[in-house]
């Protein structure tokens, strides 16, 4: 022990020696010899040698599902437009919406000459009717909160939002009338997740930050730098709840609501641990996560982030928070697409979030399509309609939308609907309702009560993904019927009506298998407003399949598509939400009127 405090003595001592006089903070070096610097006066210059690979545009038009446009002037956000079309970002998400009259207002912002550009989700309104600056007399503390908030959804979807948007602010800022953080699985907000899964619409949630953040501000904090400069972003004090209480408690929020997706921002904020994230992707279904601001993390570790990219490619979605400039684009492709190696994640010459470089995962292209813009289009209601029309102006994305695209996008749909067979076994001899999101928003307790019929509807699915499903979520149930819906969204994305019929009767054939005697029930391609150019393509799809139904007499299908147009011959707006794509109450009470009789017949029994 004597012996090294000598050695260390020495050192000291010649290292002083060494350094002779040191200037003042901020005094020039003449770089002839060394000096004392302080910690963020440390910029180091890498002088590694290796090829790059900076990139200003997307490999394919991609979703910005994390935009925050909220304080920008029309002229701001045609500046912003101005990025996304240079970057190749087709559609761009604002999270910025809230809630009444002030959600029509954003949207009408943002749609102003650019209608096919931007989406919006609504935020979670605390404060209702209460006064801003007297937390005491905020909404969240009414016993009836949640209902009341979730008629604001509903008012709000019905205005055109398309999710709800949570900020950190809940289990880290609202706090109740004695002062004490509401945690985020307080049962006050149950009835605000159900209703979000009843709308069909993802709730998007930054739960926490950075997990350095929670950590004292001292020599071993990775994020010292970013700290030093912003001390008040620290939650290591006060009665903050801990990192991994505020991800336990959303964790069981997600755990608690199957039916409802959330999306989980800044890589669930957990992008330090992506074992433990994606350990929690296998346990929830109904969990997705975006990368906003969290390239840093996720570069930094190469072959662990490139495994996950592709273990749950059909579960992550690009954002980038706020509006960057293109430098701050340049990087976030240059990770997903190049294998580049040590480029830095910005190009600030104070590193905002630590004092590293990243490198490129060199994602394959069917990965890259689901990450850039395919899961968005399943996930948020609006999108796909946004890209489709985005693809007719813009010839060479409408040729990647026709492109054959891989089922697995769904897969952890699929998995959802196996975990709940898992919890309750298929009953044999009912009915089952399979397609996309005009069977998946179908409440079919609501419309067939008390028969127990399945719904098994996924996303914004086409026919031969049915077809490719369904020996796993339709024929463990061994229904006597199965209503099947599909051909709306193969339309929108190209194909023509044979290669739908060819998909369903495929579908047909892989049911016949295992099922001869189960009837097949075709619910015909509906006209919307939203897409009444292909409505003759509808038209001809749906001929062919009856064709195909009149030859067989386990095959049927029933005219639901005429009774939803008006007199003037064009879709009946009282049918339809305000997207004019998706059923309203009453147009599934139409369906349920004139399907009623088929499935009351012997065989759906």
């Amino acid at each position: 022990m004597l012996r090294t405090r000598r050695l260390m003595s020495g050192l000291l001592i010649a290292i002083a020696g060494y350094c002779g006089s040191l200037p003042a903070r901020g005094e020039e070096p003449d770089g002839a010899a060394p000096r004392r610097l302080y910690l963020d006066e440390f910029r180091p210059q890498p002088a590694l040698k290796v090829p790059l690979h900076p990139l200003t545009r997307a490999k394919f038009p991609c979703v910005n599902v994390h935009f925050h446009p909220g304080r920008l002037s029309a002229e701001e956000l045609d500046e912003a437009l101005g990025v996304m079309d240079q970057a190749n970002i087709a559609v761009s998400v604002s999270l910025d919406g809230l809630t009444g009259s002030r959600f029509a207002d954003h949207l009408q912002l943002l749609r102003e000459g650019r209608p096919d550009r931007f989406v919006a989700f609504v935020r979670m309104d605390y404060i209702g009717d209460g006064d801003a600056n007297d937390p005491a007399t905020w909404d969240v503390h009414a016993p009836d909160f949640g209902l009341r908030m979730a008629d604001r959804l509903t008012e709000a979807v019905r205005n055109g939002a398309c999710g709800l948007k949570l900020l950190k602010d809940l289990g880290l800022m609202i706090r109740d009338r004695e002062g004490r953080l509401i945690a985020p699985d307080d049962s006050r907000f149950d009835a605000v997740w159900q209703r979000a899964g009843e709308l069909g619409i993802p709730v998007l949630w930054h739960c926490a930050d950075p997990v350095a953040f929670f950590h004292p501000i001292d020599e071993r904090n990775e994020r010292w730098e970013e700290l030093f400069r912003r001390p008040d972003w620290s939650f290591h004090r006060g009665d903050f709840p801990s990192h991994d209480e505020l991800i336990e408690a959303r964790k069981r929020v997600i755990a608690r609501h199957p039916e409802t997706r959330f999306i989980c921002a800044h890589f669930a904020d957990i992008p330090e641990d992506l074992a433990r994230l994606s350990r929690d992707l296998d346990e929830l279904p109904n969990m997705f996560v975006e990368f906003a601001a969290r390239i840093s993390e996720i570069g930094r570790q190469p072959f662990t982030a490139r495994d996950f990219f592709l273990r749950h490619q059909d579960r992550i979605l690009f954002g980038t928070d706020g509006v960057p400039p293109m430098t701050e684009l340049i990087p976030h492709f240059q990770m997903l697409e190049t294998r580049d190696e040590y480029f830095p994640y910005e190009d600030d010459p104070f590193p905002p979030q630590g004092l590293w470089n990243i490198y490129g995962l060199d994602l394959p292209d069917d990965v890259l399509r689901q990450v850039y813009f395919e899961n968005a289009a399943r996930l948020i209601p609006g999108v796909r309609d946004a890209l489709a029309r985005y693809g007719e102006r813009h010839p060479e994305f409408a040729a990647v939308l026709r492109q054959s695209r891989s089922p697995a996008r769904w897969e952890s749909d699929i998995r959802e609907f196996e975990e709940q067979d898992r919890q309750s076994p298929p009953r044999p001899g009912g009915v089952l309702f399979t397609g996309s999101s005009s069977v998946r928003m179908w409440n079919l307790e609501e419309s067939f009560p008390g028969r127990g019929y399945v719904n098994r509807g996924f996303g914004g699915c086409e026919a031969s993904d049915v077809a490719h499903f369904a020996r796993r979520i339709v024929l463990p149930h061994r229904p006597a019927t199965i209503a099947c819906y599909a051909g709306d969204n193969d339309l929108a994305s190209g194909k023509s009506p044979q290669q739908i019929a060819d998909d369903f009767l495929r579908f047909v054939r892989i049911v016949r298998e295992s099922l001869p005697e189960t009837r097949i029930i075709y619910l015909p391609v509906k006209p919307s407003a939203s897409r009444w150019g292909l409505y003759p393509k509808q038209v001809a799809t749906n001929a062919l399949i009856a064709a195909a139904c009149a030859d067989d007499p386990l095959l049927e299908t029933v005219d639901l598509a005429t009774p939803l147009l008006g007199s003037d011959g064009r879709p009946d707006a009282a049918l339809f939400l305000d997207d004019r794509l998706h059923l309203s109450p009453a147009g599934y009470a139409l369906w349920t009127q004139r399907l009623l009789p088929l499935l009351d017949s012997p065989a759906s029994r």
